[in-house]
This record gives structure tokens, sequence and C-alpha cells, in this order.
């Protein structure tokens, strides 16, 4: 039976304890509180870093979200393609005991996607929760395998730094300029490895042309009310697909997301689709998770929600341990 998580910032953190482990490498998985790097000095930060993203989009600058950006790719880079090629880690347990998982990410990186594209669980083409658009290295394809459709699927529900959507096509009337844009009937999703290309091969980036979006320009980024971004179209279908899987399933594990206040907007959705299920069972694993617990409780008082005050990587370890010494079907 496939498993329906919840994942924040505090997902990615033993990965970079792990990298660090096996020797210093540059840059790290922020949390929110980190953000603030982000802004140089040149903002008020005593609000918090959403108020800041918020008064910099006021203001078009695109350079936190540039630099927000910068960050995610750096940890992407240095830090997920060492996890993901480690043959033992929390990670590779996660995905080992749940490999029909469908993971809902608020997280802007691709540390998951990299280790299942190379454990044959994953493709872009279908792994994002829609069908997307993905470019095939005509030389790397004969020589990497790849998973012909996706067994694992890891929706990112604030964008994804590697993957943006096209409203709109061109079109011409009776062939003749000039060029016309006219919405599409359904959003298309373009897969984009940019700058960690050769970590995604055999896939390669999309050429770029009038429709590429920048990378910050695919996030929604953390300010303080997110909803008409989360109106977009593309990332209904998104949504979409999320709601759809917590309802077959009935249950969710939430993995190192606070379930902030600033993004009640987000995971309403979410946990109101839990709510109109048989099991209404929602697990919350965070060292603050009693917290989270009682404030979810009296938003959301149909659910069941369980509290584990651990991290990641003690909870999955725990879970294995489970596994392994629980009988067989030929003991039984």
């Amino acid at each position: 039976m496939s498993s329906v998580f919840i994942l924040g910032a505090g997902f990615c953190l033993d990965a970079n304890r792990l990298a660090n482990q096996s020797g210093a490498v540059s840059g790290a998985y922020p949390l929110a509180c980190e953000m603030a790097a982000c802004f140089g000095g040149r903002y008020d930060l005593s609000n918090g870093v959403e108020e800041a993203f918020l008064a910099a989009r006021n203001q078009r600058d695109r350079g936190p979200g540039e630099q927000l950006v910068d960050l995610i790719q750096t940890a992407d880079y240095f830090v997920g393609s060492r996890v993901a090629t480690m043959k033992m880690s929390p990670y590779r347990d996660l995905v080992n005991k749940y490999p029909r998982a469908t993971f809902l990410s608020f997280n802007y990186d691709c540390l998951l996607e990299q280790l299942l594209l190379l454990a044959q669980l994953w493709n872009p083409r279908d792994g994002f929760g829609a069908p997307a658009n993905a470019l095939v290295h005509p030389v790397a394809v004969d020589n990497i395998a790849v998973a012909p459709s996706s067994s694992v699927h890891v929706l990112h529900l604030h964008g994804s730094i590697y993957l943006y959507p096209v409203e709109y096509e061109t079109y011409t009337e009776g062939g003749r300029d000039p060029l016309l844009f006219r919405q599409r009937g359904s959003p298309e999703f373009r897969f984009d490895p940019d700058a960690l290309g050769h970590h995604f091969l055999p896939f390669e980036r999309i050429p770029p042309d009038i429709h590429y979006m920048l990378p910050y320009e695919r996030l929604i980024l953390p300010v303080p009310d997110k909803s008409e971004d989360l109106a977009q179209r593309a990332l209904q279908l998104v949504y979409t697909s999320a709601t759809n899987a917590i309802r077959i399933v009935g249950a969710v594990i939430a993995i190192g997301y606070s379930f902030a206040p600033y993004d009640l907007s987000s995971y309403r959705p979410l946990l109101q689709a839990l709510e109109q299920t048989d099991g209404q069972r929602l697990t919350v694993v965070d060292p603050n998770a009693h917290l989270i617990a009682e404030r979810l409780h009296s938003e959301f008082p149909k659910l069941t929600i369980e509290p584990v005050r651990t991290t990641f990587s003690l909870w999955i370890d725990v879970q294995t341990q489970q596994a392994e010494t629980a009988p067989s079907n030929e003991e039984l």
C-alpha cells in the first residue's frame, strides 16, 4: 500500500549532517530562520524573513529570491548529490521501506529526486505529480538506466527550482505575423535540471525560449500570505494530485514541517482532504511535534494527530528496526 508524506525544511537537516560526516562540503540546506543571508542586511528582519521577502517583492527586488535559489542549488549540488549516492542513509531507508510513496514537499530542492532517479524509482516525466516534458541526452540515454515511469512521486506544493509551467502557447492568424499568445487548455510543465544537469543524466535542460521562467520565478516565496500565488493553475494541478493521494490512503506522515500559521493557506487543503477520509490520521515527526499537534488539533478537530518528538533519522531508524523484527508470513 502506498503512503503519503508531507515534507518541510527539517527533512533535509540530516542530509547536512551526513554530508559533513563524510567530508566537509560547501553549502547546507537552510531552515526558514537561516534565510536571513538572502537579504544582505538591506531589509528589516525584525518581523521575520516572511515580511522581508514580501517587502522585496513589493519593491520588485529579485535579489533575495535569487539568493534563495543559490542557497538551495548549492546544497543540492554539494550535499544532495553526495547523500543520493550513499549506500546507507536514513533517506535510502525511507524509500526502501516506502517504495510506492507520494511525497508532498514544501521544499524547493531536489534531494529526494536525485536519490530516486539513481534508484530507478522516479522519472521526471510523471514523477512531479503532473505530466512534464523532459529532454534526454542522446548519448547518455544509452548508458544510464531510468525507470519508464515513477513508483515514487515528489509533488512540490511551493514550486521547484527544477520545474516550471508554460501557461501560454503561441500562434499566428493564417500563418502570418504577428506572433500571438493564448492560454493553453492545460499548463505544460518542463523539467529543467539547469546547473545540476550532470546529476540528472540522462536528462538535460530544454533550451530556453520565450516561455522560459527564471528559477526564482518558479517558487512560491516564503511571504506571509501565499493564497494568491497558490491559485495558479499549474499549482492547482499539483494540489489536485496531492489531495487525491491523501483521500486514497487516509493517513499522512509529516516530517520536519512546522505547519506555521503563515502556511495555513498551503496546508489547509491537505488536512481538509484528510478530514474527509475514513482514516483521518496525521503523524507529526518533529522535535517540537507536541506543540505542533496541540495547535493543529484546535484547527482540525476531526483529525487524530500523533506527535512523535524526534528527528527524521531517529524515526526512520525505529521504523526500519520494527520492519526487520516483524514476523514473516511464514512465521504467522
